[in-house]
């Protein structure tokens, strides 16, 4: 599918506090520190907050400013690029949280067959292969300030296979459920991939805009770190968008 959509930006503070039932926040890793001031004006401990976001641990930046508030932890596969009119969307989403009261009950807001969303056993694994997937793709087309067509080149395509087996070793270590074959499964999709496909570390580049480094390459660095596991080249693709 390919939708576009013209998106309005509102950049103000909001002046009374809103008391709100639910609150989703969808948030770049980098839009966190400002945002929080905003977010406290909009809850009380009774809003129920659905934190969507990239990388791991989405919950701890909210933790501290919301003791008491029910959260549940959100990924959204949803491939959206910009264009001349706005932005397009390429694909449906989908929504995938851990299977929880907190969850069903989010679930329950949306008309059914509204959005597709997917209550995992597994939330964990889930997050660790968008992670390996994304990190791996917008790391690369990031420092090469090209789409997809890169992998054309046995370099790059070497070099996203490095990314990815560096992932699953981490992934795995942190407890995540990732067997062999998902290695594969991803060289295989990126087949299914058009060539002119981008990454959102691509566009935040483009637009000269902060990246997510943190949330990507730099999320599996880190967690390599704590868990002793060495990514070599996840460490030379965040220290390459680092200067």
């Amino acid at each position: 599918m390919d939708n576009t959509y013209k998106l309005p930006v509102a950049n103000e503070r909001l002046n009374q506090k809103v008391n709100l039932d639910w609150l989703i926040l969808c948030l770049k890793e980098y839009h966190i520190p400002n945002a929080l001031s905003v977010i406290q004006g909009l809850t009380t401990p009774q809003t129920k907050i659905v934190v969507i976001r990239n990388g791991l641990d989405h919950l701890v930046p909210f933790k501290k400013l919301f003791p008491k508030n029910d959260m549940a932890a959100c990924l959204i596969n949803c491939a959206i690029e910009p264009n001349k009119n706005g932005y397009i969307q390429k694909s449906n989403a989908k929504l995938i949280l851990n299977d929880s009261k907190l969850s069903n009950e989010f679930v329950s807001l949306f008309k059914e067959n509204q959005i597709e969303i997917e209550l995992s056993s597994d939330f964990k694994t889930a997050v660790w292969k968008k992670l390996i997937e994304s990190s791996a793709i917008g790391g690369l087309t990031a420092i090469t300030l090209n789409t997809l067509s890169i992998f054309s080149n046995p370099h790059y395509l070497h070099l996203y296979k490095e990314l990815i087996k560096e992932g699953i070793d981490v992934a795995i270590a942190d407890g995540a459920e990732i067997d062999d074959g998902f290695l594969i499964e991803l060289l295989l999709k990126l087949e299914t991939y058009p060539q002119d496909k981008g990454s959102s570390m691509l566009t935040d580049r483009l637009l000269g805009r902060p990246i997510e480094l943190n949330a990507k390459n730099g999320c599996i660095v880190q967690k390599g770190i704590e868990l002793n596991i060495e990514v070599p080249i996840h460490a030379r693709v965040v220290l390459a968008l680092t200067n």
